[in-house]
């Protein structure tokens, strides 16, 4: 992709300074809405972050998440961020301290964190697939020189498919003839496909009998808002006419989301490589720290890969704190349809990596950019639901 084309996306208000999570928000929609003016009247960009919390009465304290599920807490180095979201994750410490100690509740995890080197836990949690994360240390406040914000790594990395670059020259075809197919699950990829949809196009959502989405029980409400209008297709994975139906949906797709980590989608043979569709498509792969190895085998959520993007906020103690629930998602999602929006408005085909981190990180830039401190950004929305 030329620099020209970066700049294409860049330069969509992306490089006005925020004074905050919503304000990063509010931005990238209001960026978005440069290709779709009528898009969600009446909403505000950092109304999208704060919808969940509404509908469910969810607040951050202090070092403990919004939902509960993950804490941040001090180890002998630096301060880590754990996030015990699913079941399975509780049955991971004893292995991941290497201890045969009772760790049934957070109490027991933060005594045995203490004296513990936190790189050390990083890297093992890790490899043991622990939504862990370390908190970097948040940088003075100072303005950034504009240049520099703008040469540093964007949010996302594209890369352009050469197999089919003669067909790139030409119209761009309307929004309502294109076809979305949305794989994804929980938060981010939704509200991805929710605002494509919000322009026009036509979205399918796919899911697995065997795995249905979380969010469906968790935030129903929510759910419904972002699921509506969408064809619904669930399908069995362990059957090889539903895996045909599925790789049929996606090679005839002009853009496909997608949450999951490489291996899975090549394990299942739907993966884009193995499908190489003829036709031009842009297929969104987001994960919690990028597709490239070892990144793309971490496990993360919301909560932990806003703090490792350094998300966090902190108290007159120096503790770092919770800014918003889950942040990194919800920013993610609103960040990933500008993209979207954006290459298929320039006639772009080919693989879009976004990830939750790089965008917790970008946001994060902007807002040091600023000269803003970060700091706990409860917003009542306008809702929805």
């Amino acid at each position: 992709m030329s620099e020209a084309d970066w700049g294409n996306v860049l330069d969509m208000g992306d490089s006005i300074p925020a004074c905050g999570v919503n304000a990063c928000a509010d931005q990238a929609l209001d960026a978005l809405r440069v290709w779709h003016s009528d898009l969600l009247p009446g909403v505000m960009g950092r109304d999208l972050l704060w919808e969940r919390a509404a509908e469910l009465g969810l607040r951050a304290k202090g070092q403990i998440s919004a939902n509960g599920s993950c804490r941040i807490m001090a180890t002998g180095n630096g301060w880590l961020g754990l996030n015990l979201a699913r079941e399975e994750d509780w049955g991971l410490l004893n292995a991941w301290l290497q201890q045969d100690d009772d760790l049934s509740n957070w109490v027991y995890i933060e005594e045995a964190l203490l004296a513990r080197d936190a790189e050390v836990l990083l890297a093992r949690g890790r490899l043991m697939g622990l939504p862990v994360a370390f908190l970097p240390k948040t940088p003075p406040v100072e303005r950034v020189d504009a240049k520099q914000f703008l040469d540093s790594a964007p949010w996302f990395e594209f890369t352009a498919d050469a197999k089919i670059a003669a067909q790139q020259v030409g119209d761009v075809r309307a929004l309502a003839e294109m076809k979305v197919v949305d794989l994804s699950a929980l938060w981010a990829g939704p509200l991805c496909a929710h605002l494509l949809y919000q322009c026009g196009m036509q979205v399918t959502t796919v899911s697995s009998c065997q795995r249905p989405d979380g969010a469906q029980q968790g935030s129903p409400k929510l759910y419904e808002v972002l699921h509506r209008g969408h064809d619904h297709v669930e399908l069995d994975f362990s059957l090889q006419e539903d895996l045909q139906r599925l790789a049929d949906l996606l090679r005839n797709a002009d853009v496909v989301i997608e949450g999951s980590r490489p291996r899975a989608l090549r394990a299942l043979g739907v993966d884009r490589d193995t499908l190489a569709p003829k036709s031009k498509q842009l297929w969104l792969s987001l994960t919690a720290y990028g597709r490239r190895a070892p990144f793309g085998d971490w496990v993360g959520f919301g909560d932990e890969v806003a703090l490792a993007g350094g998300l966090f906020s902190q108290n007159l103690e120096g503790r770092p704190e919770f800014i918003a629930d889950a942040v990194a998602d919800p920013l993610t999602g609103i960040f990933a349809a500008l993209t979207v929006m954006s290459l298929l408005k320039h006639n772009k085909s080919g693989l879009l990596d976004l990830s939750l981190f790089s965008v917790a990180s970008h946001c994060q830039k902007k807002i040091h950019r600023s000269g803003a401190r970060l700091r706990h950004e409860h917003h009542r929305p306008n809702l929805r639901c």
